[in-house]
Parts: structure tokens; sequence; C-alpha cells
């Protein structure tokens, strides 16, 4: 029964350090649930949920020529 229990906690980490997102401040994160748009996430840490979600990484910053 531990092991069960060990076992269900390090899969529960796991999931909750793979929904961990970054975002600087230059970059907006677009969020899609199951391939439908949910959402713009702005910089800060962020969390979504993995195998669910996902984050498109869009920059803001200004390209000089």
């Amino acid at each position: 029964m531990v092991i069960v229990v060990a076992a269900v906690a390090a899969f529960a980490a796991l999931l909750a350090f793979m929904g961990i997102r970054v975002l600087p401040e230059y970059e907006r994160g677009v969020v899609f649930r199951f391939g439908r748009y949910v959402g713009v996430k702005a910089a800060g840490l962020r969390f979504i949920i993995p195998g669910v979600d996902r984050m498109v990484r869009i920059g803001l910053r200004e390209i000089v020529m």
C-alpha cells in the first residue's frame, strides 16, 4: 500500500513539474486546450495542464532592420 501511495505522489509531482511554464516579459503565451483557443497568458510563472493544454510562445520584441 505504501508503494502505491508513493508512486501516485511521484506521478502527481511529475505532472505538476511538467505543467510549469515561465514567460519572460517580452513574450506572451497563447493557450490551446484540445486544439481550441482558451486564452492569452501574460508574463510570469504560469501553469498549464500537461497533456491537455498546449502553450505557444509569441515574441513581442520588435525587429529592427
